[in-house]
């Protein structure tokens, strides 16, 4: 069961930069290409404005990521630029699955797609509870 994170693990989740990871220059379709080539026959996701989260998690839970692969990290996307399985929409957010392998620095490749990060992101270390709060979170909408 998850607890509720505090307003001031939201806050810092929100505002607090964490460590600042460059990427180089990229277009969408340059970071397609580069998805595909990759890692071919996935689903690509191209994102801007993004933080690379690792997880504070039980011994339990990290044995069970590794027994697939996984390290306990996911991306937080607060903008898609493409969906190659157009499930999201153009400008949406997105959390990513977790990570399986981390191709060229900027290719997150999870076990069922491959995420391109575009423009420098941040990383940081988070609680599973606050992952667990991230999907009822909804940005503000322009107007």
């Amino acid at each position: 069961m998850h607890s509720h994170p505090s307003l001031e693990q939201i806050t810092d989740f929100f505002f607090q930069e964490g460590v600042r990871l460059r990427v180089p220059p990229l277009t969408t379709k340059i970071a397609l290409d580069l998805a595909h080539a990759t890692c071919p026959g996935k689903a690509t996701l191209v994102v801007t404005d993004w933080m690379m989260l690792d997880l504070d998690l039980p011994p339990h839970a990290l044995e069970k990521l590794a027994a697939h692969g996984c390290t306990p990290t996911v991306v937080f996307a607060s903008t898609v630029l493409h969906d190659s399985q157009q499930k999201l929409r153009e400008g949406a957010w997105t959390r990513s699955g977790f990570l399986l392998h981390l191709h060229r620095g900027f290719l997150f490749e999870t076990p069922g797609a491959v995420v391109a990060l575009v423009g420098d992101g941040h990383r940081k270390r988070v609680s599973a509870d606050l992952l667990a709060f991230i999907p009822h979170w909804r940005p503000l909408q322009a107007t």
